[in-house]
């Protein structure tokens, strides 16, 4: 990088209701890449212009009760503009029933390069119909609300960030700095945006393909019955025979019954289960050590570094090296 573009103009529609962290998070992500830049170009243009507008000016009252004082009056806002950043919050479908909310987003959309939302503020851009024939996500526990009402719309419970043209869509809270990151590198490239990560003490800049919610955690809260107990059993031998019928055998079901409860319990066939978290265990060992792609398979259960790699890119759309490479920029 040679030079600095001018400042590029990022806004962040406040509202009540909202979730403070929806918009601390992106912000202070962003607000550390412009001091990265800075620091790299002295006397250059700052990187980030960064701009807070509100609903309902002067303060914003957020999910937790913070108060957050932003001055600016939204509709006084006149691009044009770089990123518009929508957060989600409880507030959210209660705030975007208005018309003029959806004239608003619309008109802003119009001179933005790029709308952002975090968690729920997908619900907004679904509401003002930005969002018709796109792909985009939120929060995992309520896909299912905007998929049901959005039928136009594609939602993705799965991904922490999603793009779409001119759209970004994030899930909730945490997945909004992730989202600003993989903005920074667009702007900035890879190098600020691993820098401005090690910054904010983030764990590592994850790609948009890594799911919300790990495996792991949700057999934690498993019941304790024995389809609880069976799953804690495969993520203990994913090197093991994991066939249906290895799997009846072990909590002393028949094939078609433990297919069933499966299903009811977890959403999932056996196998489907099997392979997720077999996958995930690949990405912990790409992402935590320098193993060669052989022994990643071999200790994630794979019959082969080919077969990793062929169920890699069918569920996350990516090789397991652009993986590895993805969290090492």
């Amino acid at each position: 990088m040679t030079a600095v573009p001018a400042p590029r103009r990022v806004v962040f529609l406040c509202y009540d209701d909202m979730l403070s962290l929806d918009v601390s998070g992106p912000l202070e992500v962003f607000d550390g890449a412009r001091r990265l830049v800075a620091e790299r170009h002295p006397g250059a243009p700052a990187a980030y212009e960064l701009e807070l507008v509100a609903w309902t000016p002067p303060f914003v009252r957020t999910t937790s009760g913070l108060p957050i004082h932003v001055p600016s009056d939204a509709r006084h806002l006149r691009g044009p503009l770089d990123t518009l950043i929508v957060p989600g919050g409880l507030g959210t479908l209660r705030f975007g029933e208005q018309p003029e909310l959806w004239r608003w987003l619309r008109a802003m959309t119009a001179v933005t390069r790029r709308v952002a939302s975090v968690c729920t503020g997908s619900a907004l851009l679904a509401l003002a119909g930005l969002v018709d024939g796109h792909r985009i996500t939120s929060h995992w526990a309520i896909c299912d609300q905007p998929a049901r009402r959005f039928p136009r719309v594609d939602v993705d419970p799965e991904p922490i960030f999603t793009k779409s043209d001119k759209f970004y869509t994030s899930a909730g809270a945490c997945a909004g700095m992730d989202l600003a990151l993989a903005l920074v590198t667009e702007d900035f490239g890879a190098e600020i945006a691993r820098q401005a990560a090690r910054w904010l003490v983030m764990y590592s800049k994850r790609p948009g393909t890594q799911p919300q919610h790990s495996l792991h955690l949700d057999q934690q809260s498993a019941e304790t019955h024995r389809l609880g107990e069976l799953r804690a059993w495969i993520i203990e031998h994913l090197a093991s025979d994991l066939g249906v019928d290895r799997l009846a055998h072990q909590v002393g079901m028949s094939r078609r019954n433990l297919c069933r409860a499966f299903r009811r319990h977890t959403g999932m066939a056996p196998s489907k289960f099997v392979e997720a978290v077999r996958v995930e265990a690949a990405q912990r060992w790409l992402a935590q050590s320098d193993h060669g792609l052989d022994e990643v398979a071999r200790r994630s259960g794979f019959a082969s570094a080919d077969a990793l790699r062929r169920t890699f890119r069918r569920r996350l759309g990516l090789t397991p090296r652009d993986y590895r490479d993805s969290l090492a920029r």
